[in-house]
Protein backbone atom coordinates (compact mmCIF):
# COMPACT_ATOMS: atom_id res chain seq x y z
CA UNK A 1 0.00 0.00 0.00
CA UNK A 2 1.55 3.47 -1.47
CA UNK A 3 0.99 6.20 1.36
CA UNK A 4 1.90 10.00 0.05
CA UNK A 5 0.93 13.14 2.11
CA UNK A 6 1.11 16.96 0.81
CA UNK A 7 1.02 18.91 3.65
CA UNK A 8 2.51 22.62 3.25
CA UNK A 9 5.37 23.80 5.82
CA UNK A 10 7.91 26.28 6.10
CA UNK A 11 11.46 25.86 7.78
CA UNK A 12 13.93 28.52 8.72
CA UNK A 13 15.52 29.75 5.74
CA UNK A 14 13.39 28.27 3.48
CA UNK A 15 10.18 29.42 1.13
CA UNK A 16 6.81 27.32 1.39
CA UNK A 17 6.59 24.25 -0.40
CA UNK A 18 4.81 20.92 -0.53
CA UNK A 19 6.42 17.53 1.24
CA UNK A 20 5.06 14.48 1.35
CA UNK A 21 6.11 11.34 3.94
CA UNK A 22 6.13 7.62 2.92
CA UNK A 23 6.34 4.42 5.40
CA UNK A 24 9.61 3.40 6.72
CA UNK A 25 11.67 1.68 3.82
CA UNK A 26 9.43 2.38 0.85
CA UNK A 27 11.08 6.10 0.42
CA UNK A 28 13.79 5.13 -1.50
CA UNK A 29 11.15 3.17 -3.57
CA UNK A 30 9.28 6.49 -4.25
CA UNK A 31 12.45 8.49 -5.25
CA UNK A 32 11.60 8.42 -9.11
CA UNK A 33 7.98 9.28 -8.80
CA UNK A 34 8.85 11.77 -6.04
CA UNK A 35 11.22 13.55 -8.27
CA UNK A 36 8.17 14.15 -10.63
CA UNK A 37 6.28 16.13 -7.87
CA UNK A 38 8.53 19.35 -7.28
CA UNK A 39 8.52 18.61 -3.70
CA UNK A 40 10.58 20.76 -1.29
CA UNK A 41 10.86 18.37 1.27
CA UNK A 42 10.21 14.29 2.54
CA UNK A 43 10.37 12.46 5.14
CA UNK A 44 9.66 8.80 6.49
CA UNK A 45 8.93 9.54 10.59
CA UNK A 46 12.41 8.37 11.67
CA UNK A 47 15.71 9.57 12.13
CA UNK A 48 18.46 8.76 9.83
CA UNK A 49 22.20 9.22 9.81
CA UNK A 50 22.82 8.53 6.02
CA UNK A 51 19.45 10.20 4.98
CA UNK A 52 18.00 9.91 1.11
CA UNK A 53 19.07 11.85 -1.41
CA UNK A 54 16.44 14.21 -3.60
CA UNK A 55 17.72 17.00 -5.74
CA UNK A 56 15.61 20.33 -4.67
CA UNK A 57 14.14 18.68 -1.36
CA UNK A 58 14.86 17.93 2.00
CA UNK A 59 14.87 15.07 4.23
CA UNK A 60 13.28 15.54 7.45
CA UNK A 61 14.26 14.06 10.73
CA UNK A 62 11.02 13.18 12.58
CA UNK A 63 11.84 11.63 16.34
CA UNK A 64 9.66 9.17 17.32
CA UNK A 65 9.13 10.26 21.29
CA UNK A 66 7.70 8.15 24.22
CA UNK A 67 7.53 8.93 28.25
CA UNK A 68 11.00 8.07 28.25
CA UNK A 69 12.56 9.91 25.28
CA UNK A 70 13.26 9.09 22.26
CA UNK A 71 12.64 5.89 20.26
CA UNK A 72 16.28 5.44 18.96
CA UNK A 73 18.36 6.79 21.94
CA UNK A 74 20.34 10.32 21.89
CA UNK A 75 23.28 9.16 20.75
CA UNK A 76 21.26 7.65 17.47
CA UNK A 77 20.00 11.60 17.72
CA UNK A 78 23.20 13.46 18.02
CA UNK A 79 25.04 11.32 15.68
CA UNK A 80 22.28 11.94 12.82
CA UNK A 81 22.25 15.63 13.98
CA UNK A 82 26.05 15.57 13.54
CA UNK A 83 26.01 13.83 10.15
CA UNK A 84 23.05 16.32 8.52
CA UNK A 85 23.97 19.89 9.89
CA UNK A 86 21.08 22.58 9.21
CA UNK A 87 17.95 20.17 9.32
CA UNK A 88 14.69 20.20 9.82
CA UNK A 89 13.67 17.86 13.06
CA UNK A 90 10.17 17.20 13.88
CA UNK A 91 10.19 16.36 17.70
CA UNK A 92 7.59 13.90 17.60
CA UNK A 93 4.52 12.51 15.75
CA UNK A 94 0.25 12.96 17.05
CA UNK A 95 2.70 13.33 20.53
CA UNK A 96 -0.93 13.04 22.26
CA UNK A 97 -2.90 10.20 20.12
CA UNK A 98 -3.03 6.91 22.40
CA UNK A 99 -1.84 5.21 19.24
CA UNK A 100 0.95 7.17 18.58
CA UNK A 101 3.40 9.05 20.74
CA UNK A 102 0.88 8.76 23.45
CA UNK A 103 1.95 11.13 25.94
CA UNK A 104 0.39 13.49 28.64
CA UNK A 105 1.48 17.04 28.39
CA UNK A 106 3.72 17.10 31.16
CA UNK A 107 5.81 14.16 29.73
CA UNK A 108 5.95 15.90 26.28
CA UNK A 109 7.29 18.72 28.23
CA UNK A 110 9.99 16.94 29.30
CA UNK A 111 10.61 15.28 26.94
CA UNK A 112 10.88 17.94 24.31
CA UNK A 113 13.00 20.13 26.55
CA UNK A 114 15.93 17.46 26.78
CA UNK A 115 15.66 16.97 22.66
CA UNK A 116 15.53 19.91 21.76
CA UNK A 117 19.10 20.89 23.64
CA UNK A 118 20.24 17.23 22.58
CA UNK A 119 19.95 18.39 19.24
CA UNK A 120 20.99 21.92 19.28
CA UNK A 121 24.21 20.78 21.31
CA UNK A 122 25.25 18.57 18.57
CA UNK A 123 24.07 20.93 15.49
CA UNK A 124 23.11 24.40 16.41
CA UNK A 125 22.23 25.32 12.92
CA UNK A 126 19.39 22.67 13.02
CA UNK A 127 15.53 23.77 13.03
CA UNK A 128 13.32 22.60 15.83
CA UNK A 129 9.71 21.76 14.97
CA UNK A 130 7.27 20.95 17.57
CA UNK A 131 5.88 17.34 17.72
CA UNK A 132 2.23 17.46 15.87
CA UNK A 133 -1.14 16.80 17.06
CA UNK A 134 -3.52 15.22 15.34
CA UNK A 135 -6.03 17.94 14.99
CA UNK A 136 -6.72 21.64 16.48
CA UNK A 137 -9.92 21.00 18.43
CA UNK A 138 -10.81 21.98 22.24
CA UNK A 139 -9.47 19.03 23.40
CA UNK A 140 -6.06 18.94 22.27
CA UNK A 141 -6.44 23.22 22.83
CA UNK A 142 -6.60 21.89 26.52
CA UNK A 143 -3.56 19.08 25.70
CA UNK A 144 -1.61 22.22 24.18
CA UNK A 145 -1.75 24.54 26.85
CA UNK A 146 -1.06 22.46 29.65
CA UNK A 147 2.44 21.00 27.71
CA UNK A 148 3.37 24.76 27.41
CA UNK A 149 2.08 25.28 31.41
CA UNK A 150 4.41 22.50 32.16
CA UNK A 151 7.11 23.68 30.16
CA UNK A 152 6.49 27.04 31.88
CA UNK A 153 6.82 25.07 35.37
CA UNK A 154 9.66 23.55 34.48
CA UNK A 155 12.10 25.84 32.64
CA UNK A 156 10.76 29.10 33.39
CA UNK A 157 9.94 29.64 29.67
CA UNK A 158 7.45 28.25 26.77
CA UNK A 159 8.67 26.21 24.74
CA UNK A 160 10.82 27.44 22.16
CA UNK A 161 10.40 25.65 18.61
CA UNK A 162 11.32 27.58 14.66
CA UNK A 163 8.43 25.74 13.23
CA UNK A 164 4.83 25.26 14.49
CA UNK A 165 3.88 21.75 13.35
CA UNK A 166 0.40 20.29 13.32
CA UNK A 167 -1.54 18.09 11.34
CA UNK A 168 -5.23 18.78 10.62
CA UNK A 169 -7.20 15.41 10.09
CA UNK A 170 -10.67 15.53 10.72
CA UNK A 171 -11.52 12.43 13.15
CA UNK A 172 -13.72 11.94 15.81
CA UNK A 173 -12.80 11.37 19.37
CA UNK A 174 -14.02 8.58 19.81
CA UNK A 175 -13.15 4.90 19.22
CA UNK A 176 -12.34 4.42 15.84
CA UNK A 177 -10.84 7.92 15.12
CA UNK A 178 -8.02 9.70 17.30
CA UNK A 179 -9.38 9.66 20.80
CA UNK A 180 -9.30 12.33 22.80
CA UNK A 181 -5.98 13.38 23.61
CA UNK A 182 -4.08 11.49 26.64
CA UNK A 183 -4.03 12.66 29.97
CA UNK A 184 -7.38 14.71 29.22
CA UNK A 185 -10.66 14.53 30.02
CA UNK A 186 -13.06 16.88 27.93
CA UNK A 187 -16.30 16.38 25.45
CA UNK A 188 -14.84 15.06 22.10
CA UNK A 189 -15.79 16.08 18.41
CA UNK A 190 -18.07 14.19 16.21
CA UNK A 191 -16.19 14.11 13.06
CA UNK A 192 -16.41 11.89 10.44
CA UNK A 193 -13.70 11.48 7.50
CA UNK A 194 -15.73 12.39 4.94
CA UNK A 195 -15.57 16.23 6.73
CA UNK A 196 -11.77 15.67 5.11
CA UNK A 197 -13.93 17.05 2.13
CA UNK A 198 -15.37 19.95 3.40
CA UNK A 199 -11.88 22.60 3.18
CA UNK A 200 -13.95 25.25 4.85
CA UNK A 201 -13.92 23.06 7.71
CA UNK A 202 -10.61 22.12 7.38
CA UNK A 203 -8.57 25.37 6.63
CA UNK A 204 -11.09 26.60 9.69
CA UNK A 205 -8.65 24.64 11.84
CA UNK A 206 -5.48 26.13 10.83
CA UNK A 207 -7.19 29.41 11.64
CA UNK A 208 -8.00 28.72 15.02
CA UNK A 209 -4.62 27.66 15.18
CA UNK A 210 -2.81 30.51 14.08
CA UNK A 211 -5.35 32.41 15.89
CA UNK A 212 -4.32 30.71 19.13
CA UNK A 213 -0.58 31.09 18.58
Amino acid sequence: MRTVYLPVVAGRGTTWAAGWGANAGRVEALLPLAAQLGAGWFYDWWVRVQVPQLAGAEYVQCVNVSATGSVQGIAHIQAAALANPGSTWLLGNEVEVAGQNGMTPEEYAVVYYNLRRAILDADWTATIATGSVAQFTPARRVWLERWIAEHVRLYGQRPECDVWNTHAYMLPETEGGCGLPVGVESEPVHWWEGKHAEFTAFAGQLVDLRAWL
